[in-house]
C-alpha cells in the first residue's frame, strides 16, 4: 500500500510539473489546475496499471539516457545551426546493428526508448527499427552515427 501511494505521489508530481511546463504562466490558478490534472492523471495511471493490461518496466539505463538528453539536444541544435550558417546541405543515412529482443515487455520498452531517445535531438531521426534485419535505420543531417542514446540501447 505504501509503495502504491509513493508511486501515485511521484506520478502526481511529474504530471503536475508537465502541466506547468506547458502553461503560459504560473499563478495560483495554474498551480491549482496542475494539482488537479496531476491527481487525475496519476489516478488514471494507477487504475490502468492495476488492470494488468499494460506492463511497463523501467530499465535503470534509461535514467542515465534521460539525463544525457539535454546535452544531445544542445549538441544537435549546434550542428543544425552550423549547417544553416555554412549552408552545406547534405545528410547521412545509416544503420546501426540492433538486437530487437522478443515480444516481452522489456524488449518492447527498450525498442520504444531507443526510437524515442534517438529521435529527440534535432539533427537525427530514427526512421525504422527493422526486427528482421536486426538494424536501427536513421537519417542524420550531419555525418556521423545515430544519437548516443540509440547506440547505448542497441544491446539488451
Amino acid at each position: 500500500m505504501k509503495a502504491n501511494l509513493l508511486a501515485w505521489a511521484v506520478q502526481l508530481l511529474l504530471f503536475a510539473a508537465a502541466w506547468l511546463l506547458f502553461a503560459n504562466g504560473v499563478d495560483e490558478y495554474e498551480a491549482l489546475a496542475a494539482a488537479i490534472f496531476g491527481a487525475a492523471a496519476a489516478g488514471l495511471a494507477t487504475l490502468v496499471s492495476a488492470t494488468g493490461l499494460v506492463r511497463f518496466r523501467l530499465d535503470v539505463r534509461w535514467v542515465g539516457e534521460l539525463l544525457r538528453l539535454p546535452f544531445d539536444i544542445a549538441r544537435g541544435s549546434v550542428r543544425v545551426a552550423l549547417v544553416l550558417v555554412r549552408w552545406r546541405p547534405g545528410s547521412h543515412q545509416g544503420a546501426l546493428p540492433f538486437d530487437p529482443g522478443g515480444d516481452d515487455p522489456a524488449s518492447v520498452n527498450r525498442r520504444a526508448a531507443a526510437t524515442l531517445l534517438g529521435t529527440v535531438a534535432p539533427d537525427v531521426v530514427v526512421v525504422e527499427l527493422d526486427r528482421d534485419e536486426r538494424v536501427l535505420r536513421y537519417h542524420r543531417l550531419t555525418p556521423g552515427g545515430p544519437s548516443g542514446s540509440s547506440e547505448r540501447l542497441a544491446k539488451p
